[in-house]
């Protein structure tokens, strides 16, 4: 997380990020919320101890010939036949403290990162001030991490000998490729490898998933917030070897590999993917995406790993 004050942008409904009217991080229906700087003052949320839902990593086998995954830290992975494996659910603000405590050090990151100057997630976005039902507030371990940026998630999955899910085989994702279930490690995961348009079949469940249509509709202040990882036992495939990964649609949009290659490196722009508990049906689909600066941050913006390559 690179310390830039307050700022940034926001992303609107359609999905293209817009000038910010200031630096608050309360969510818009459907837009994926207020995406800003870092605010300087930092920090790193608390009530954050241990680590849950799957401790230290895990195996699930998905198939014969399918890969044995990493069991060096964040959540319990899935392994799928298409020949990586991939995290179960998103990585959870206790498993990203626990990290945050062992004091990794922000050198040596990519060049592209290298303004990056903390882990920590952002104190305000985390307090969610202006818009308490958007953060959760108390016993939040087991919840996604959200409120840290690309470079942040792309250094913990890195960590943890895992990597920031991009192209299958290695490497990152063409954004041009990202919704080709035979390149995107992450589109693979959602699809079944193409079998799917939402991780639970062909067509939109309003219940399945922690998506915008799961909570009570009226008037401001919305209800809608993040909920435990893979808590939605719905929100999962039942492709032969591809159960088992939760939440990839809804709940929290997801960073993935896969960025622009033009311009500053500040100001390139990464894919966020899934959409979020604020997202309706054309954000929750797993081709839908979004794309922000590389060091935004959101309260609906997390992440989760794959495995090398």
């Amino acid at each position: 997380m690179v310390d830039a004050g307050v700022g940034g942008t926001t992303i609107a409904a359609g999905g293209s990020a817009q000038p910010p009217q200031g630096g608050t991080t309360a969510i818009v229906p459907d837009g994926g919320g207020d995406v800003t700087g870092k605010d300087a003052a930092g920090g790193t949320g608390g009530g954050l101890d241990g680590r849950t839902d799957g401790g230290t990593g895990g195996r699930t086998d998905g198939g014969t010939g399918s890969p044995s995954c990493p069991n060096s830290g964040g959540p319990s992975m899935v392994s799928l036949p298409a020949g990586f494996c991939i995290d179960s659910t998103e990585v959870t603000r206790s498993q990203y403290e626990a990290w945050l405590r062992s004091n990794p050090p922000t050198t040596g990151q990519m060049a592209d990162c290298s303004s990056n100057t903390t882990f920590a997630p952002d104190a305000k976005c985390m307090g969610s001030a202006t818009a308490p039902n958007y953060v959760c507030l108390e016993d939040c371990g087991n919840h996604p991490q959200v409120c840290i940026d690309w470079c942040d998630a792309y250094a913990y999955c890195k960590a943890v000998g895992k990597r920031l899910c991009g192209k299958i085989g290695g490497g990152a994702s063409s954004p041009d490729d990202i919704t080709n279930p035979n390149l995107s490690q992450w589109n693979c995961a959602c699809t079944s490898q193409g079998a799917s348009a939402y991780p639970y079949g062909a067509t939109y469940n309003t219940k399945a998933c922690n998506g915008i249509d799961l909570w009570p509709s009226g008037p401001p202040p919305y209800q809608y917030e993040t909920v435990p990882v893979g808590s939605m036992a719905t929100c999962q495939s039942s492709v032969a070897g591809y159960a088992g990964v939760f939440d990839l649609s809804g709940s929290v949009e997801e960073f993935e590999d896969s960025c622009s290659t033009e311009g500053e490196p500040s100001a390139r722009r990464c894919n966020i993917r899934g959409g979020s508990f604020a997202a309706s049906v054309s954000h929750l689909r797993c081709a839908s995406n979004v794309t922000v600066p590389r060091y935004s941050f959101a309260n609906d913006i997390g992440f989760r790993c794959c495995s090398a390559p």
